[in-house]
């Protein structure tokens, strides 16, 4: 019971903490595209914690420096691009 006291009791993420994170996690090449393209498909969810940051959050992946998004598909690029600029 202690354990579930103490998750209900914890601080939410910061939002810009948590972006950042994940676009570090994103961008690591070991994983490569996979862990890109797990964050990618979570993206899309407007109502989250990171709903100000998502286009901030795409826009980090697609750029050339986010060696783990190296692999995507055309697809999944143009999806990125999408959200980048607050299209989808």
């Amino acid at each position: 019971m202690i354990a579930a006291t103490a998750w209900r009791a914890r601080t939410p993420p910061d939002a810009e903490q948590l972006a950042d994170s994940l676009g570090s996690l994103a961008c690591k090449a070991e994983g490569a595209p996979h862990v890109a393209r797990a964050i990618l498909q979570r993206l899309g969810n407007p109502r989250g914690t990171l709903s100000p940051l998502i286009a901030e959050l795409a826009a980090r992946i697609a750029g050339a420096d986010c060696a783990g998004a190296h692999g995507l598909s055309d697809d999944e690029r143009r999806h990125l691009a999408r959200i980048a600029a607050g299209r989808d």
